[in-house]
């Protein structure tokens, strides 16, 4: 019995100073608030209690509220997560295989509109800075933005990421998820289930149907129409989108305006005749002119109103620079396009051999 007490009294336990045993619960209280995350791995924090809460209907913390944080732990060692605090959870990175997309649905974020089905893209590295999608806006739901091959950290706790390796279990096919690929002598039409309403109009009041009808592309300006448009619709300036397709300052809109003439827009005499002269202008280099000028012409535009100068843009080849050159002759387009109006008028001199 005295030796214990005096055991006690001079610090000594086992042979051992007392001081040795408090280091030792010191180094091992510090060494459990250490977390390494190795190279392939992300670390989801959740922080198991704090003085704020969660504002209700949200699931990831910004401001250090108790449950999941927006900030993950990148790869390396991280100090101050003590164990009664924090869990961390390590998950693997997300890998997308080349050649290959990946979707994303958000578990957080604000609510999206109801006409929508997907969420509008925000700058937010790739879905890898869930702090980033939330206070930029980012909406809760699957995203419009997608993932190409590569890989991601993402916050598991915020983002579900589908690739071809998880399709199944989101009721897809893996195929479903390749890139697609457009052979260099076709086109590719999409369709879309989400996106402006095709109706809207900007502050000239111009509709997409109006910008898309000046584009080169006329699978727009169809796909545009079968959403319902009016062809016949007019901007503040009182003009339709044919009367821009080929308009004094535009010229890309030719198929454009042969899709919406085959669709049935209205027209007017002066209307056509500028139709006439403004794509005889642009014959040389622009595509569909000879089918467009035939179209017109069935319609009774005038070819009176050409002048000799009209005639001589058949020979500009660059619509940039406008150059004539009668020793480099007509592209086929315009070749076209001479032909008929050759059948409804006298055509300048020089232009006879062509047709010869």
């Amino acid at each position: 019995m005295t030796t214990n007490i005096m055991l006690a009294v001079s610090g000594n336990w086992f042979g051992v100073a007392w001081y040795w045993y408090l280091l030792a619960l010191i180094a091992l209280v510090l060494q459990s608030g250490f977390v390494l995350i190795r190279e392939r791995q992300v670390g989801i924090v959740i922080k198991r209690f704090a003085a704020k809460s969660l504002p209700p209907g949200h699931l990831l913390a910004l401001e250090g509220e108790a449950g999941y944080q927006a900030d993950t732990l990148a790869p390396g060692l991280h100090s101050g997560y003590w164990p009664w605090q924090y869990r961390i959870i390590k998950v693997p990175v997300t890998v997308v295989q080349q050649g290959e997309i990946a979707l994303v649905m958000a578990a957080d974020g604000a609510a999206m509109p109801s006409e929508h089905i997907l969420g509008k893209r925000v700058e937010c590295d790739n879905f890898q800075d869930a702090r980033k999608f939330l206070l930029y806006g980012g909406e809760k739901g699957r995203q419009l933005g997608i993932l190409t091959g590569g890989t991601y950290r993402i916050n598991t706790a915020l983002f579900t990421v589908i690739t071809s390796a998880t399709a199944h279990e989101h009721g897809m096919m893996p195929e479903q998820l390749l890139l697609h690929r457009v052979e260099s002598d076709m086109v590719g039409i999409v369709t879309t289930l989400d996106g402006a309403d095709p109706h809207a109009v900007d502050a000239d009041g111009n509709t997409p149907l109006h910008l898309a009808a000046t584009t080169i592309s006329p699978e727009i300006t169809l796909a545009l129409l079968d959403a319902g448009i009016n062809p016949d619709v007019r901007n503040h300036a009182g003009q339709c989108p044919l009367e821009l397709s080929v308009g004094r300052t535009f010229g890309s809109g030719v198929g454009a305006a042969v899709v919406l003439l085959q669709r049935g827009a209205a027209t007017t005499q002066a209307m056509l005749n500028n139709l006439l002269k403004n794509t005889v202008r642009r014959a040389a280099s622009v595509p569909n002119s000879a089918q467009l000028v035939g179209m017109l012409l069935q319609r009774n535009a005038s070819t009176q109103l050409l002048t000799e100068r009209d005639f001589l843009f058949l020979l500009a080849r660059d619509k940039r620079v406008i150059r004539f050159d009668k020793s480099i002759g007509l592209t086929l387009e315009a070749q076209g396009v001479l032909r008929l109006l050759a059948n409804h008028r006298e055509i300048p001199p020089y232009f006879v051999s062509v047709l010869l």
